[in-house]
């Protein structure tokens, strides 16, 4: 078994586990300047899938998304949980 397969079924294996994405979003202050902190969180087994900093908003979810998309696989997107 080379070390190649085995990265292989590693991400599989991820991929399957991964049910559904919750992305939130948030301002931060860092120093004197804001940011927009972006993450993502699977819902079952409380895992973290991606975060992400950025100084502008423009267009970042739709980047992001893709991003954990093409790791990840497609799956329903959740914002704005009300619990």
């Amino acid at each position: 078994m080379d070390l190649d397969s085995e990265i292989c079924r590693v991400s599989d294996y991820k991929r399957k586990r991964v049910s559904a994405f919750i992305i939130d979003e948030t301002v931060i202050l860092i120093g004197s300047q804001h940011f927009w902190l972006w993450i993502c969180i699977e819902p079952i087994h409380s895992s973290v899938l991606g975060i992400y900093i950025s100084g502008s908003r423009n267009m970042l979810a739709e980047k992001f998304i893709r991003s954990l998309v093409s790791k990840y696989g497609k799956h329903t997107v959740y914002t704005h949980l009300f619990i």
